[in-house]
This record gives C-alpha cells, sequence and structure tokens, in this order.
C-alpha cells in the first residue's frame, strides 16, 4: 500500500491498527535477515496426509480428520510431494558424484 502512494494514516485506518503500529511494520519490513532453508523431507503431519490419501480416504474425509478445509489438505499434499521430490533428487545428485569420484 505504501509503494502504491498511501500515506502511514491510511494503511492504519484500512488494515484496523494505528499509525505508529504500521510504521513499526514498515520498519521491521525494511531489515535484511538470512532466509531460512526449505525442510528437505516430508513433515510429520504431510507423511499423514499423505498416507492417508494413499489409503483412499477423499481429501474431504481427511479434512474432517484434522479439522482443516480440504483446500488447506491440497496445499499441504503439494508440499509434501514438492518435499519428497527434492529429497529425491538430492539423494540422486549425491549418488552421482560418489559414482563419478
Amino acid at each position: 500500500m505504501q509503494t502504491d502512494g498511501l500515506d502511514t494514516g491510511e494503511i492504519a485506518r484500512r488494515v484496523g491498527h494505528s499509525p505508529d503500529h504500521v510504521q513499526r511494520m514498515l520498519r521491521w519490513a525494511e531489515i535484511d535477515r538470512p532466509r531460512s532453508e526449505m525442510r528437505r523431507y516430508p513433515q510429520a503431519l504431510e507423511r499423514r496426509v499423505m498416507a492417508l490419501l494413499a489409503a483412499g480416504e477423499s481429501e474431504e474425509q481427511v479434512a474432517e480428520r484434522f479439522r482443516r478445509s480440504p483446500r488447506s489438505i491440497r496445499q499441504i499434499a503439494g508440499f509434501a510431494h514438492l518435499r519428497a521430490g527434492m529429497h529425491m533428487l538430492e539423494t540422486a545428485a549425491a549418488g552421482a558424484r560418489e559414482v563419478t569420484t
């Protein structure tokens, strides 16, 4: 909103906070910080969701079990697939490095 030209008072009104709070948030957003590395293997929740889906439960059934929305379950499953794929690629690359050395 700031880059769109809105002043701090207008931003504060729109997001329901004080102008001081908005100014603090804007200053915090400018602080450089190291990015954390993404986990390379599925987390426990992701593994459980994938196991239930693989066992034939629907996204709606899994969502009800974990008290989440079906959309959330799809997102969790997507992250699990992404992490599992990254882990497989790293394992294959490490194996290839061992073969060539």
